[in-house]
């Protein structure tokens, strides 16, 4: 029994050192405290801890009391636990929003005449297919085409927008290939796009992004953190 005690005895020791430790420990990488009251904090969690390793080993100390210092000392252990991992969440969403994306996914649509008999993407297997010089990456485009739709075709290239819608409505090619952006910018400019024409097979494609900013180190550097909202 008594071997059984003092077992429990040191694991809450050893509890309530590691989380006391930690606790101050991301306190500190957040670095939001001042040194002054970094300092305060820390003489009050040692003091609190140094009263519950007294009591704790201390023989004099009568079995109730222990069993008190005890249940405090896990009740801090939890609050500190607590506390650490809403520090770590902060930390990570200050982080997340100051980290530049170095990639980003852009949605292409595979679409053809709507009086073609076209239905699927094996249908256009050897036929012309446009593709807009104006895109980013337009041999990546081209291969990602092939690769995920498994056919082969011929590649016309135009260099204008106005230019493959033309092409697409006086039937030169069979298809045209444009990034889902330009087509609901398309839609939104009155150009009746879904008029004439309808998708039959979308891809994705995965491009770098232009670096016009670098990642921050929110410890050490400030930074500005725009929030927009509306209310209704």
């Amino acid at each position: 029994m008594k071997g059984l005690c003092n077992f429990i005895k040191y694991l809450i020791l050893t509890i309530i050192t590691l989380s006391s430790a930690t606790f101050l420990y991301y306190v500190d990488k957040l670095n939001v405290l001042s040194f002054k009251y970094f300092i305060i904090l820390t003489i009050v969690v040692f003091l609190f801890w140094l009263l519950i390793i007294f009591k704790l080993l201390r023989k004099k100390t009568r079995t109730f009391s222990k069993i008190i210092f005890g249940l405090i000392s896990l009740i801090l252990s939890f609050a500190y636990i607590v506390g650490i991992k809403y520090i770590q969440s902060t930390i990570n969403f200050v982080e997340d929003v100051t980290t530049v994306v170095e990639y980003e996914t852009q949605t292409y649509s595979v679409l053809v005449h709507n009086n073609s008999n076209y239905n699927n993407i094996a249908d256009l297997t050897d036929k012309n297919i446009g593709f807009i010089s104006l895109t980013n990456s337009l041999e990546d485009v081209n291969k990602k085409l092939q690769e995920s739709s498994n056919i082969t075709f011929v590649s016309k290239e135009y260099n204008e927008i106005s230019q493959i819608i033309e092409s697409i409505n006086n039937y030169e090619v069979d298809a045209i290939v444009l990034e889902q952006s330009f087509v609901d910018s398309l839609e939104e400019n009155d150009y009746h796009l879904s008029d004439n024409v309808r998708s039959i097979y979308t891809f994705e494609l995965k491009v770098k992004k232009e670096k016009s900013t670098k990642k921050i180190d929110v410890v050490n550097e400030p930074f500005i953190m725009y929030i927009s909202g509306s209310d209704s």
